[in-house]
């Protein structure tokens, strides 16, 4: 990609920067995502249709396979962009609360309080995890706590890219082995 289109697609990046910082409380006014509603809502798919309709995000199915309704449920997702986060949500219908390092929260405070007021983040320091089943149970607490019955995890670490896949981060992996 030129230097020259990477400039004349920046005015396009951060207007979408500002979309999706702003998405909630805006969807919210809008009343894309109805929290007035009486009964169960599931207001982190609200949010991620509404983002999947206003940016035009067309999705293919490959293969026969539909969404694991069964229960509680630990969805590994490649980290390619920050739209991953609104089509991941969109994908899982919402079932699964998005896991994500504290950082995003300090570079979206908006988005990610929005979130946490509808229990749709589960937010974590990264680095190494000195005591790793204290983590796991305060991980079982925070889901518990959530009205999704899934976690939505990027073992990758970041976002990437690349051709192919990173190397797997196993803490999530371990996570999920030992509560099967």
């Amino acid at each position: 990609m030129s230097v020259l289109t990477k400039w004349l697609g920046l005015p396009s990046f951060l207007f979408s920067v500002f979309v999706f910082y702003w998405s909630l409380p805006i969807f919210a006014i809008l009343y894309r995502i109805r929290f007035a509603s009486l009964g169960k809502r599931n207001d982190m798919l609200d949010w991620a249709r509404a983002l999947v309709a206003y940016f035009r995000v067309t999705l293919l199915q490959a293969g026969e396979h539909t969404l694991y309704k069964g229960g509680p449920c630990l969805y590994l997702c490649n980290h390619r962009s920050w739209a991953d986060f609104f089509i991941d949500a969109y994908l899982t219908e919402g079932r699964a609360a998005l896991m994500s390092r504290w950082l995003v929260y300090f570079v979206f405070p908006v988005f990610c309080t929005s979130c946490m007021i509808l229990k749709g983040i589960v937010l974590f320091k990264r680095g190494t995890i000195a005591d790793k089943e204290a983590f796991n149970a305060w991980l079982d607490q925070t889901l518990g706590s959530s009205h999704v019955p899934g976690l939505l995890v990027y073992p990758e670490g970041h976002r990437s890219t690349k051709p192919a896949s990173l190397p797997l981060k196993r803490g999530m992996l371990h996570y999920a082995h030992s509560r099967k």
